[in-house]
């Protein structure tokens, strides 16, 4: 009696033991999806879906799973003291950091119904004394006491057909810090924007490479252009819409002393111009969705030479005698 009670006991145990493992894989496997749910969910987020994309061809540009997050700091500029975090700072006439966008609760603005030559002067104003500031600050502006950059001026006022002002002339650019280029990277770029102007606002995604000069102060660093990607948000107007574009940086033909060259560095580059009037920008992501081999360029051609221009006479004996 007693080995069958034993005997009991132990089927007992097992039936339990396997009844847990059963309850604790499935409890794995749920955690499992859960992971894997909140990061589908974490993914979606970075994309406001209630935001209607621009273009028809923009949701098959976004089929392509992102490989890395976002590579754009701050792309939605929600961060930042005195100005978005990883970008340069706004000189709050031209350039705005305001509440409002699609993710969030702030986006940047940007004013070009402002007079040229007002705008240039104070921007230039504005920038310098901002680069002074991140200069004590070590490269950090949230560590600074106070603003650095002073209220703007009171706007002239502009005169149509408006080519006084700077939407007719500069137009305005906001630049990111730079991004450290993936050597044979494909990359997708997305942003949001909406204008009241009826203008069409662009994004330059601009290359660089570091080049080693001498100056008065010895040798420096400098970055220099090397090609670019340009998106232009065609069917820009009040209501707020996203637009995307797939760029190769490894099939670039940038050059440099006759030598192919691949960027280093990538920026970001947002520009509106015209018809004067108000453009914001938010929710701007960078993110590679694939490799590829890099594509050199071909040989540059020897230039030809130069052909001799006959010369004009001068003189009566040079003029052809007509026989």
């Amino acid at each position: 009696m007693r080995n069958a009670e034993c005997g009991g006991e132990m089927l007992l145990r097992g039936a339990l033991a396997v009844k847990s493992a059963i309850s604790n894989r499935k409890s794995v496997i749920a955690n499992r999806l859960s992971a894997c749910l909140l990061a589908f969910l974490a993914a979606s987020s970075l994309y406001a879906a209630d935001v209607p994309f621009a273009e028809p061809d923009a949701p098959g540009m976004m089929s392509a799973p992102a490989l890395t997050a976002n590579l754009l700091q701050n792309g939605g500029f929600e961060t930042g003291k005195f100005w978005p975090a990883h970008w340069e700072p706004v000189d709050k006439f031209g350039t705005l950091w305001v509440e409002g966008g699609t993710e969030g609760k702030r986006c940047l603005r940007m004013d070009t119904n402002i007079q040229d030559t007002q705008w240039a002067e104070w921007n230039t104003k504005a920038l310098k004394l901002g680069d002074a500031a991140l200069l004590r600050a070590q490269g950090n502006p949230d560590s600074l006491a106070m603003d650095p950059i002073p209220a703007p001026p009171q706007k002239l006022p502009t005169q149509a057909p408006y080519y006084d002002t700077v939407g007719g002339n500069h137009g305005i650019h906001y630049r990111s810090d730079f991004i450290k280029l993936d050597p044979g990277a494909i990359y997708r770029f997305i942003v949001d924007a909406r204008t009241t102007a009826g203008g069409e606002p662009k994004v330059f995604i601009k290359g660089f490479f570091d080049e080693s000069i001498t100056t008065d102060q010895g040798r420096t660093v400098i970055k220099r252009d090397a090609g670019n990607a340009m998106l232009t948000l065609v069917k820009c107007n009040e209501n707020w819409k996203r637009w995307v574009c797939v760029f190769h940086p490894a099939r670039w033909k940038s050059m440099n002393n006759y030598k192919p060259l691949q960027p280093d560095w990538l920026r970001v580059d947002l520009y509106a111009y015209w018809p004067a009037g108000i453009y914001e920008f938010d929710n701007a992501q960078l993110e590679v969705i694939g490799h590829e081999a890099i594509t050199a360029p071909p040989p540059p051609q020897a230039p030809e030479p130069k052909k001799s221009m006959p010369v004009a006479p001068t003189t009566e004996d040079e003029f052809p005698v007509i026989k």
